[in-house]
Order: structure tokens, then sequence, then C-alpha cells
């Protein structure tokens, strides 16, 4: 299986992108993803246009990394400028994936699924604008990733349905197994069958517990089954970044020292580079 391990930069948004960078390149990742906060303030940031990331793109390429991901975000009121603006941000660093969600799914926190009606407002709204971001996001060679996170991306299964009505080339699936286990309380083993073939990245996350229970272990200490998997991923000639994006259980970010972040990162790293030579 032809798989790029890299790790977001969101665990360390409690840190620079600069100790994110030195973390992620010690722990023995080749591959990075970023594009959310660090202490506060969004890197790249979106009203820095190109320049801002051309800057975080040499501070990656210093730090013996490539860039395989950005996170993007199409709603709010400026939601199609905002993710234009992103799509040029990753051309300029030579991103070929962009990752995003879409509707979400619940009321109540996490206790009540919205029904239709409730969201076929906000769908209509996600359908019109990725009318608009899909063909820009082609023309620019960059793809847009839709990741499993409630209502019409909850499952591979939605998921599935919610890319055949974008029906754009530069709209696939980045499958979120430990968001399926949490969210949903789908067994994610048994989903990611119906989205194998249209996926093109995943977000390495684990989950332990019951749905909804919020505890997201370093990958290989959860309930994920990662190497099952991975044999689905190797069977569909899967080829692509696996990207760690998150491993600090219980425990909030706040609490969370530099040097255990690192130290989990490395294990992440560790685990999946065994996991995946084995398959």
């Amino acid at each position: 299986m032809d798989a790029k391990i890299g790790c977001f930069t969101l665990p360390w948004s409690e840190f620079s992108f600069e100790d994110a960078l030195s973390g992620i390149a010690k722990a023995g990742y080749k591959y990075v993803a970023f594009g959310l906060t660090h202490r506060g303030a969004e890197v790249p940031a979106i009203d820095g246009g190109v320049a801002s990331a051309r800057e975080a793109g040499k501070k990656i390429a210093d730090a013996g990394l490539q860039t395989v991901m950005m996170f993007g975000r199409w709603n709010g009121e400026n939601g199609v400028e905002t993710m234009k603006r992103r799509i040029d941000q990753a051309k300029e660093v030579g991103c070929p994936l962009i990752v995003t969600a879409g509707v979400w799914g619940y009321k109540d926190g996490l206790k009540t699924p919205r029904t239709p009606e409730e969201m076929a407002p906000d769908e209509a709204d996600f359908y019109k604008r990725m009318a608009q971001i899909a063909p820009y996001a082609h023309q620019a060679g960059v793809t847009i990733t839709l990741k499993p996170h409630t209502g019409n991306t909850a499952t591979g299964k939605v998921l599935r349905g919610t890319l055949d009505r974008v029906n754009s080339p530069a709209v696939r699936a980045c499958y979120d197994a430990g968001n399926v286990h949490f969210y949903e309380g789908v067994s994610p083993e048994e989903d990611l069958p119906h989205i194998v073939d249209r996926t093109v990245a995943l977000c390495i996350k684990d989950h332990r517990g019951a749905r909804a229970n919020a505890d997201f272990p370093t990958p290989g200490d959860g309930d994920v089954d990662h190497a099952r998997l991975f044999k689905t991923l190797k069977a569909a000639n899967f080829s692509g970044p696996l990207v760690v994006e998150r491993f600090d259980g219980t425990t909030p970010k706040k609490e969370i020292p530099l040097e255990t972040a690192n130290r989990e990162a490395k294990r992440a790293c560790d685990f999946l580079t065994r996991l995946v030579a084995s398959i």
C-alpha cells in the first residue's frame, strides 16, 4: 500500500507552529497537514493570502517535511471566498488536498439527531456553495476532501450519497474512523467499504468507549481496528496520506506538556509505520 504517513499540527495548537513542525519531524514523520490555529492565531492566516502560505511553506520545508493536506472552511458568512483563498494557499505550497466537513447533524449536544427537515436548509446551502467551490478547486489542481463529521458526512455510506450529489472530480472522501465510532457509534471497519473506492486520504484518529465518549487515545490504543481498515484500503489499491489528527485521550490540550505531545506523536508514527509495513 502506497501510504504517506503524516501528522496534523493540530495537537500542538497550544504551542507555536514551529514547535509543531519540530515535534512532527523528530517523531519520524515526513508529511504534515496544517491550517488551524497555534496559540490562537491561524496558520496560514486566510487574510494573509498566498504570502502567509508561502511563509508557512518555507518553515515546513526547513523542517524537512512535505505538505499533504490543509484544513479549510466553506461555511460562515464568507465561506465560499474563504475556501477559495485556502485553495489558493494550498496551490502556493504544493498541497494537493484540503479537508473539510459537511452539515452538522445533531442538536442538544450529541443527544438528538436533527431531522431531515431541520437539516434541509443547511444542506441546500452546502450544495450551493460546493457548486462554486468545486470548479475553482478543480482548476487549481486541488482536491477538496469531505470527512465524516455527523450530518451529511456522518458515515462512509452517507458520505457516498453526498459525493454523488456534489458530483465533482475535485471532491472526494477523507475517511475518519474515530469520528464514525465517536459520533455515530458505527463500526468503521464495517463502514469503510462503502466509501473506500472514493477515499483519497485518512485522518488517523482512534476512539475508545461507547458513542459520544470523548476519549481519543494515541492510535493503536483504542477500539479502532486499524489493521482491518488498512487491509480494506490495500484491497482497493489505496494510495494517499494517512495523517494522524489527535492523541489527547481525555486530557484537555491545555494540560498536555510539549514533551508529552511529542512523545505520543512518535508512538503514533511508530505504530503506523510498523502496521503499514505488515499489511
